[in-house]
């Protein structure tokens, strides 16, 4: 068992992303047949806040994706699992919620500068991005 590698990762993201947008996209389907089926157009629904508001629902059911699949007993995402990898703390041991969660939204600096807080787990030595050292977290290789 290693350290998990950037570019293990990086497919992790991707395929987590996918699925989040595939999810996303029969979220706002959902929405569309709804209105459609109670004769609400589409000016309707973007006046009424009602799109906004599926919107925040989508992006809160994103992050509890992520803090609760890190977070459970199989400790990765359905894209870390995919790629054999998962999150541990720095004992081997899951992480808790609050952990989990603080990883989680440690990624916001790590987008803001640049992405570089991401690129962190190709150049340190235990391969830890900026989430992670901020939550004292590590992904793991099966």
């Amino acid at each position: 068992m290693g350290h998990a590698g950037f570019w293990k990762r990086l497919v992790a993201i991707i395929i987590d992303t996918l699925l989040l947008v595939l999810f996303n996209f029969l979220l706002g389907f959902s929405l569309a047949f709804c209105a459609l089926l109670l004769g609400i157009d589409e000016e309707s629904l973007r006046s009424q806040g009602i799109q906004s508001g599926f919107e925040f629902i989508g992006v809160i059911i994103q992050t509890c994706y992520f803090i609760l699949m890190e977070s459970s007993s199989i400790q990765a995402t359905l894209g870390k699992l995919a790629m054999g990898i998962f999150v541990c703390d720095a004992n081997g041991n899951r992480l808790t919620i609050g952990r989990a969660a603080l990883r989680c939204f440690g990624k916001i600096p790590s987008a803001i500068l640049l992405g570089i807080g991401f690129l962190m787990a190709a150049f340190t030595e235990n391969k830890q991005a900026l989430h992670d050292k901020f939550a004292n977290c590590y992904v793991m290789s099966k």
